[in-house]
């Protein structure tokens, strides 16, 4: 099931990439809790479609790049390279950041946004 679980993760950051935001959301379950680093805490698919938008939105031809892709049991933990340029200034902008995403029944339920991977490892009981 893990492996599967690292697919969907894999297929939401495809989605993005391409900006197919109706393909990405539809990997949330209706219950989904997304925790983010900037706007807080939003459910379900139309709160995962807020917070990417709001992505979107501050960074001009924004991409989400999983460097890494950590099979953790019912969750993934993605270390992903965020691209993009400045909206207003247009200064090309880079960052590492980390994703927890725990998958039930074959949708995301839980997303948790994470400064570091040391971050996200330690949430999930784990060590580097």
């Amino acid at each position: 099931m893990s492996e599967e679980n690292v697919e969907i993760v894999r297929r939401v950051f495809e989605a993005l990439n391409r900006g197919d935001l109706d393909a990405a959301v539809e990997a949330y379950d209706p219950e989904a809790e997304i925790v983010t680093l900037m706007s807080g805490t939003s459910h379900g698919p139309e709160g995962a479609r807020q917070a990417l938008e709001a992505g979107r939105r501050n960074l001009r031809g924004w991409t989400l790049d999983p460097n890494e892709l950590i099979d953790v049991g019912d969750s993934v933990i993605a270390i992903v390279h965020i691209r993009g340029a400045g909206q207003h200034s247009g200064i090309a902008l880079g960052d590492l950041m980390a994703l927890s995403f725990t998958i039930r029944n074959g949708l995301i339920i839980r997303q948790q946004s994470f400064r570091s991977k040391e971050d996200a490892l330690e949430a999930a009981g784990l060590e580097e």
